[in-house]
């Protein structure tokens, strides 16, 4: 069987015995990481009033969903600015237009903290977080503190006159005034577009809630994109087609990628490192996979790398992390044009977290491959494959 092609496997078919012992054993890992990184770790301390907050809707049957959540601020005067967030599963910060960074959450891992000083204005400014969750629930938590003096002055009253620097701070956090958009609309990140429009966003709890737990910011993150960067793409040189041995080669010199089908396999030619984008053939948002490494990756033996989840109405996807991969396998998604990786400057790729590869398997033991059912939906619309794996079969 083409190793191109999934293969649903049964549960009963493994040794019971195998299953515990992994499972016991994964248990002991993941409890001592998380009690040694909790330990070395202060707790994030929220203020009184940001709240988890998310897209309203119910979400027992687990389908994936991207949307916007939005927030326009009002600047008289602005010396400093900072921003800490969090997001579960994962984020995508866009200020006045620009992509700042993003983040995916992790149990007591540090919030991510940007300084947003460059990229606010004295006016209206917008905020605007993509989120994206390949089980549909999740949550995002955001706390802004904004200064009328610049980072200096602002330490030297830290210093000075505690008193002071907290009265001097405004904070702007995650709450009922901010709004969600289900779909794409170019005005949204451009500004033009009335907030009023949105609908409220579902408040879950004040943090700590739940099974989040998160601790306070570790070092403050550079932004990634910011009008004196100038972009640099790196495009795959062939690719190739499902159920295909052969390789076709790409000229970039036409203006779009030719019909290639839902699951296509690019080569850069060399190991690349940076944000994989691309256009989208639909605008409809299904969720497609992605796979990458330095070898053709073989969706049999490994889940995907990510999940891709356009937001609906929106042509256009973007990896929320650098990875550094040769091969891409895109599942689910057709690709328009742009088929490309953005290289980020040196200076600014060494500051920020990288991907690493998937290592699966504990103490060496590989589990039987499972699915999740965002990945099953995806199989099931290419190959009419059952939505989840019958344990009865």
């Amino acid at each position: 069987m083409s190793s191109w092609i999934r293969s649903v496997r049964s549960w009963h078919d493994q040794p019971l015995r195998f299953f515990a012992g992994v499972f016991l054993l994964a248990l002991i890992v993941a409890g001592t990481e998380q009690l040694a990184s909790g330990l070395g770790a202060h707790l994030f301390e929220p203020t009184k009033d940001e709240r988890w907050i998310w897209a309203k809707g119910e979400y027992g049957d687990g389908e994936a969903l991207a949307f916007y959540a939005a927030r326009d601020l009002e600047i008289e005067t602005l010396g400093s600015a900072r921003i800490a967030l969090a997001a579960d599963e994962t984020y995508l910060l866009y200020v006045n237009g620009y992509r700042v960074g993003a983040g995916s959450y992790r149990p007591w891992a540090p919030v991510d903290e940007y300084d947003l000083t460059d990229l606010l204005h004295e006016g209206i400014n917008r905020i605007v977080v993509e989120l994206r969750s390949s089980r549909g629930a999740g949550g995002f938590l955001a706390v802004m503190e904004l200064y009328p003096e610049n980072d200096d002055a602002r330490q030297t009253a830290d210093r000075g006159d505690a008193d002071r620097r907290t009265a001097d701070r405004r904070t702007v956090v995650s709450d009922q005034n901010w709004r969600i958009f289900r779909r794409y609309d170019a005005g949204l990140l451009g500004g033009w577009t009335v907030l009023d429009s949105g609908e409220p966003a579902k408040i879950w709890h004040r943090p700590p809630a739940g099974r989040w737990r998160l601790a306070s910011p570790a070092k403050r993150r550079p932004s990634q994109f910011q009008g004196a960067i100038t972009p640099q793409f790196q495009r795959p040189i062939r690719f190739q087609l499902m159920h295909s041995a052969e390789w076709l080669d790409l000229t970039w010199e036409q203006h779009r990628i030719p019909a290639l089908g839902p699951q296509q396999l690019y080569d850069w030619g060399e190991v690349v490192e940076g944000i994989l984008a691309f256009d989208l053939t639909s605008d409809l948002g299904q969720p497609g996979l992605l796979y990458v490494g330095t070898e053709p990756p073989d969706p049999e033996q490994r889940p995907p790398d990510s999940t891709i989840l356009p937001v609906p109405g929106r042509r256009h996807w973007e990896d929320a992390y650098q990875r550094q991969f040769r091969y891409a396998l895109l599942v689910g998604v057709e690709p328009y044009s742009r088929v490309e990786v953005e290289v980020l400057p040196p200076s600014l790729a060494t500051k920020l977290p990288r991907v690493e590869p998937n290592h699966h398997g504990v103490f060496g033991l590989e589990p039987p491959r499972s699915y999740s059912k965002v990945e099953e939906d995806v199989w099931k619309r290419m190959e009419g494959r059952p939505q989840a794996v019958d344990e009865d079969r």
